[in-house]
């Protein structure tokens, strides 16, 4: 089967000239390495350009690569650029197995997250004007726009990463187009100049994974604040994104945060405070190798999956 884990990922990343074939010379940032619901994802090099990997973390993953690749090869790269690489990654017990890894080009630009307070609102609504023109032109729907998923670049026209969403057929969109319209007109200023300043790294991509490397620094383009309320969490810009109403919160990593009310109650939360565990729970342990949270309550425990459902029976806790 076409699947690996996270582990097996990661330790692609760190030594690819173990565990790539063709891809064997990327210079990989394993800090930058995240889960989505589809595939596990790291930021390389790979001959002075920036890419993307993606290897498949559930049966279904490939399938839906290869098709939005057919989409995209009919945009002749006007969208995005995915490419397959087929049985390239060695992973499983004495690397007898192999799995597929797919492959983005990055284009040179700052994600929309961040071009939302640093680039002029006519810039960012022609933009968005423009990508929803290609998206009709070639008969495409994205299914995942959001702004952690969009680069702009330096002439403010608009490219899709993680575009293995793209199904055929315009008008899926049309909700996540209304919501990034209403995020400029919110957010982006009429007349600003780009702030030259800012060097961060854009925000999908600074995150460590060693939980120690993030600590009072950005982690996931979030950064932990504690207040006389308690604790929540910023972005880049100092933009509070989740308030502070927590007794205690990890560093997000791999888009995950565990936090603690003041009555003493674990839970999980995504990186806009959405509650992927409810904190309802004596004790909630985040697991970033396999993306799953071992959970207690009232002296018993169950596994719970990356996206809070729960996968065992509940277990009685033995001291």
């Amino acid at each position: 089967m076409d699947i690996c884990t996270i582990m097996q990922f990661r330790n692609a990343m760190t030594a690819p000239k173990l565990y790539l074939k063709r891809l064997s010379n990327i210079i990989a940032d394993p800090s930058t390495l995240m889960r989505s619901k589809y595939f596990v994802e790291c930021r390389a090099e790979l001959n002075d350009q920036h890419i993307m990997l993606y290897a498949p973390i559930t049966p279904t993953s490939m399938t839906m690569a290869q098709c939005a690749i057919e989409h995209f090869d009919n945009a002749e790269g006007e969208l995005s650029t995915l490419t397959l690489f087929p049985r390239e990654m060695y992973c499983g017990e004495g690397i007898t197995t192999e799995c597929s890894i797919l492959m983005e080009t990055i284009v040179e630009g700052i994600l929309l997250s961040e071009a939302l307070y640093t680039t002029n609102k006519n810039k960012l609504l022609r933009g968005l004007k423009d990508l929803d023109k290609r998206l009709k032109c070639y008969n495409i729907s994205i299914n995942h726009l959001h702004p952690d998923s969009i680069i702009v670049d330096d002439n403010h026209r608009w490219h899709i990463l993680r575009g293995f969403y793209a199904t055929s057929g315009y008008g899926n969109d049309a909700p996540a187009i209304n919501k990034l319209r209403e995020l400029i007109e919110r957010y982006s200023m009429s007349d600003i100049s780009p702030m030259s300043t800012l060097q961060e790294e854009p925000s999908s991509y600074a995150c460590s994974a060693n939980n120690k490397r993030c600590q009072n620094s950005l982690c996931e383009n979030r950064r932990r604040i504690t207040t006389p309320n308690g604790v929540g969490f910023e972005d880049s810009h100092g933009n509070v994104v989740i308030e502070a109403i927590y007794y205690a919160a990890s560093n997000f990593i791999e888009e995950r945060a565990e936090v603690e009310t003041f009555d003493h109650k674990m839970g999980l939360i995504d990186r806009y405070g959405n509650y992927v565990i409810e904190c309802i729970y004596d004790s909630v342990e985040f697991c970033v190798d396999d993306g799953s949270s071992r959970v207690v309550k009232d002296g018993h425990f169950a596994v719970f999956d990356y996206f809070g459902k729960r996968i065992t029976e509940w277990h009685k806790e033995y001291k």
